[in-house]
């Protein structure tokens, strides 16, 4: 059965990540931490605090993702996004983590579809080469000069077909946002379950706000958990909202669910 969690942040070297984890301890039930790295100048007893603290508990990182590309038209970019994440992978090993989320990021608006695929498929493998735990989010439409990606769940879909070795964190608010229907969302998990290692849930409105406590959005939740029921789900779900009191409400809602 799927383990549930919620996220952390450990954004910097100073963080005060230990109140964080004290508050998501207090949450029954709990399996798993997504831990947000994104200036990886951590020190060495900050990262084996959290690790302490977290005894017990399922580790996962969400990889930096801000001012980071890896279908940059910029090739030094690209570059250097790979070496963070390459770096970030060191502090995974030290922590036993599961699973990295990936961002592939943005591309610029005068590239086209087959250009922007081509750069992300190289860029992938080559992590993916360095570690299997690499896994990639769909996330949230961004159109202006930079166009995020990917959005889609069918472009997720044609990457995986390029890469088979390629796994999933599918983010169910970020579906609903771009506007995903309950039948793609369906049709997708049925076809890659195996392939999905994390799931992160907050709720949504089509084309408007998202990370916000469920029960506020579009999101049928009892919908949701049926799904992962009828495909046999069995990996890790985290709740991806921006304060506590949220991820409060929305663990209470989900008590029918904790297994």
């Amino acid at each position: 059965m799927y383990k549930l969690g919620t996220f952390i942040k450990m954004t910097h070297s100073g963080c005060a990540y230990e109140d964080q984890i004290r508050f998501v301890k207090t949450l029954a039930g709990l399996k798993s931490v997504e831990i947000w790295m994104e200036k990886l100048d951590l020190q060495e007893n900050e990262i084996i605090g959290a690790k302490t603290l977290l005894d017990g508990i399922d580790i996962l990182i969400h990889a930096p993702f801000v001012n980071i590309s890896l279908i940059s038209c910029h090739d030094e970019i690209n570059t250097e996004s790979i070496k963070i994440q390459k770096n970030l992978l060191k502090i995974a090993k030290k922590i036993s983590a599961k699973s990295i989320t990936l961002h592939a990021g943005s591309y610029p608006n005068f590239f086209t579809t087959d250009e922007v695929r081509e750069i992300a498929i190289k860029n992938i493998k080559i992590l993916l080469r360095e570690s299997s735990i690499f896994t990639l989010e769909n996330i949230s439409v961004g159109k202006k000069v930079n166009i995020s990606y990917p959005t889609e769940l069918s472009e997720l879909a044609f990457l995986k077909k390029k890469i088979p070795e390629l796994t999933f964190t599918i983010d169910i608010g970020h579906a609903i946002k771009n506007g995903n229907s309950k039948d793609e969302i369906e049709d997708f998990f049925m076809l890659y379950k195996d392939s999905i290692l994390d799931i992160h849930l907050h709720d949504a409105v089509n084309g408007g706000r998202d990370h916000t406590a469920l029960g506020t959005g579009s999101l049928d939740i009892d919908w949701f958990f049926n799904l992962l029921y009828r495909c046999k789900y069995s990996n890790y779900i985290n709740l991806e909202m921006l304060n506590n009191k949220d991820v409060e409400d929305s663990w209470k809602l989900l008590s029918k669910y904790i297994k």
